[in-house]
């Protein structure tokens, strides 16, 4: 808004002023931001607020890019897989608006990737490389071996909590508790089997499920390849 004045004239003398008053621009204020085009990993946002003064005022600003993210199933270092053995990666957490723009293999003589499903070819190192819209690379070590790939580490979960399973558990009768396991590395070909050591207080099925029986002790034992966990089970 413009600045102004008063003036202060005299009736006999109207060509005269006898005082002039300055009147200060009152100035814009504005509203709070409001949000007209969200920003996502691959394009910009804008805000905007309007003056409450003059109400004809505006200003506008760019909201920066959401940062990119991903997540890939397999662990930090080397991915091992054996010749003619295929996996996928599968790719998560990405950020608003960003997705997978392309697989490459930097040898495709020894691994060929196509939307995310590695498939080995020779023995021999290979890195595998995902890029997104917004420009995040991700890249996977892949060694390709002749031999079945092994279980390297085992643990148990409670498959409801998702949290490690304690060595020792007290069930009451009839409860259940459902396993579930993590192996490293993934692309392990090792299968997980489940025994009880006593039928007639707790069983487990093939898919982890422990079921209390009778009042007693028993134990679960979780294996895969040579690497085994086991579970001390109380039924109360």
């Amino acid at each position: 808004m413009k600045a102004g004045e008063i003036v202060e004239k005299c009736q006999n003398h109207p060509n005269e002023a006898l005082k002039k008053t300055k009147i200060p621009a009152l100035g814009h204020k504005y509203s709070a931001w409001t949000v007209t085009k969200k920003a996502t990993a691959v394009t910009t946002g804008t805000r905007e607020r309007n003056c409450t003064v003059c109400k004809k005022a505006k200003q506008i600003e760019p909201i920066a890019k959401l940062k990119p993210t991903a997540k890939l199933n397999v662990v930090a270092g080397t991915l091992p897989l054996k010749v003619k053995q295929a996996f996928t990666v599968k790719v998560t957490g990405l950020s608003k608006g960003d997705s997978v723009a392309a697989w490459t293999s930097s040898n495709s003589k020894v691994a060929i990737v196509k939307n995310g499903k590695i498939t080995a070819k020779k023995v021999g190192n290979v890195r595998i490389t995902v890029k997104l819209k917004s420009g995040l690379t991700k890249t996977i070590k892949v060694r390709v071996q002749k031999t079945n790939v092994a279980t390297q580490s085992l643990k148990v979960n409670n498959k409801v909590s998702g949290k490690k399973i304690a060595s020792n558990v007290t069930l009451k009768l009839k409860q259940t508790l459902k396993l579930s396991t993590e192996i490293t590395p993934v692309t392990s070909k090792q299968k997980v089997t489940y025994a009880t050591s006593n039928k007639k207080v707790a069983t487990v099925n093939s898919k982890g499920v422990v079921t209390a029986k009778k009042k007693g002790k028993v134990t679960i034992t979780v294996k895969s390849g040579k690497k085994t966990v086991k579970i001390k089970v109380t039924v109360k």
